[in-house]
């Protein structure tokens, strides 16, 4: 499951660059593994700052792209938290079945 949370907490509403950094990074992997046909996945983004995708099934065929994605993802969001260090915290439980 990939989950995440928050708002921009300086700049005016809609102005701020690590807010759109996650934004692009979240959905756009979002986006790529949903259209996958061989990934079973659900999820949405239900309120602003708030986008959940649980990955519920992948094809053997599929694993080392997703771990593709879900690396980009995670070195994209690690680089977004080091260059705002304090208006971005990227927080990682990993679990796996």
């Amino acid at each position: 499951m990939v989950s995440v949370e928050g708002h921009a907490v300086r700049g005016d509403s809609g102005n701020s660059v690590p807010c759109a950094a996650v934004s692009a990074l979240t959905g756009s992997a979002a986006r790529l593994i949903s259209s996958n046909d061989g990934i079973c996945c659900s999820g949405g983004a239900d309120a602003p700052g708030k986008m959940v995708l649980n990955i519920e099934k992948v094809e053997e065929r599929c694993i080392e792209w997703l771990q593709g994605i879900t690396d980009f993802l995670v070195i994209g969001l690690k680089e977004v938290e080091r260059e705002y260090p304090t208006e971005c915290s990227v927080v990682m439980n990993i679990q796996e079945d």
